[in-house]
């Protein structure tokens, strides 16, 4: 799908992820489950809130992605005012797997709820 341009409506969105063949269903139905689906427009990253920015995610907010605990660009801050982006509560696999993870404002990291090996 790397002709398309960036989805913005559900349902160009869903249509993406329908055909990201490395992602395992279990993970695509939480995605899908969803009432407000966001895409990122710099990576295969999927969120639960159209809040979602780069610089603020909203307690509570899902993420489904395959990176994670990333070094921000320079000009840009994470959402903890530091330097790593998408910090998560315990080790996840990078490229080699998706995860599903739950944003807590206040402890400021993304609770792992899931992991699956890539398709």
């Amino acid at each position: 799908m790397s002709h398309m341009r960036h989805p913005r409506h559900r349902r160009e969105l869903l249509d993406y992820l329908a055909h990201l063949r490395s992602m395992p269903e279990d993970c695509r139905e939480i995605v899908r489950a969803w009432p407000d689906l966001k895409k990122s427009p710099f990576s295969r990253s999927f969120y639960s809130s159209r809040e979602k920015r780069w610089d603020f995610a909203p307690d509570g907010c899902e993420r489904v992605s395959d990176h994670w605990n990333f070094r921000s660009p320079r000009r840009r801050r994470a959402p903890d005012g530091g330097t790593r982006h998408c910090p998560t509560d315990r080790p996840v696999p990078n490229g080699s797997h998706w995860s599903h993870a739950v944003y807590d404002a206040a402890g400021r990291v993304w609770r792992v709820r899931g992991i699956w090996e890539k398709t």
